[in-house]
């Protein structure tokens, strides 16, 4: 069973995804990410915010870090909502 509102979950999903790696390949040869041209998601700020490539592997990093930071959260809740269920 596919239901509608996880159709357009995956579809919202698959376009943030795909305006996020075009996103990034924009600055794949000119070495700068930069926010100027036309905003899709990335607004156009008026000081033309630019990114080095150099800084994009930081902030996979964290955001990996944040995932799994989430990640250990969700586990330790988890543990902590099993074990309340058991003793009560």
């Amino acid at each position: 069973h596919w239901s509608q509102s996880l159709t357009w979950r995956a579809f919202f999903a698959a376009i943030v995804a795909a305006l996020s790696v075009a996103w990034l390949f924009s600055g794949l040869w000119t070495g700068i990410i930069a926010s100027e041209g036309p905003p899709v998601l990335i607004p156009n700020f008026s000081g033309g915010l630019q990114y080095n490539v150099r800084e994009v592997p930081v902030f996979v990093l964290m955001g990996v870090a944040g995932g799994l930071l989430g990640a250990l959260f969700n586990a330790i809740n988890g543990a902590i909502n099993r074990a309340r269920a058991r003793l009560y």
